[in-house]
């Protein structure tokens, strides 16, 4: 790949450490990798090196925050049988954010990450925010096509 700076053929990936700044102020520390012209010494991300620094940032804050990984919010939005955008409605929350957070790309905020642990432990407050924002979870779904099939 040519740089995109000066136009010549001596872009290489390397690796790069950074920091970013918890809530509470700690300072922590993630790699990425990244690309660098050894040329002109330009550095720059690909798309793809983008998106994967993205994760690692967001992998360590969640870490230290103690949030909830990707993998257990979508294990949550699967066992209600929700699709990310009815999880979206069921939170109030903007399109696509789901998809970032399972993605790893952005982490969640406190109060989003509490909502979701209390969904995930108590079904009858999964359904009264389901039925308040115009979303069906899974079980009440099979309970609705039961009743259809025996009409």
């Amino acid at each position: 790949m040519p740089c995109p700076f000066c136009g010549a053929e001596a872009v290489r990936v390397t690796t790069a450490t950074h920091t970013t700044n918890a809530d509470d102020g700690a300072r922590l520390t993630y790699r990425e990798r990244l690309s660098r012209c050894a040329r002109c010494g330009a550095e720059f991300f690909t798309h793809e090196q983008s998106l994967a620094a993205s994760r690692s940032r967001a992998s360590v804050l969640r870490t230290h925050e103690g949030l909830l990984a990707p993998e257990k919010i979508r294990s949550i939005r699967v066992r209600y049988g929700l699709s990310q955008a009815e999880l979206e409605r069921l939170l109030g929350l903007g399109a696509k954010t789901v998809v970032r957070w399972e993605r790893g790309t952005v982490r969640q905020s406190h109060a989003a990450d509490l909502l979701l642990r209390i969904v995930a432990e108590d079904r009858r407050r999964a359904e009264k925010l389901a039925a308040g924002a115009g979303v069906t979870l899974a079980e009440a779904r099979r309970i609705h096509r039961k009743a259809l099939a025996k009409r």
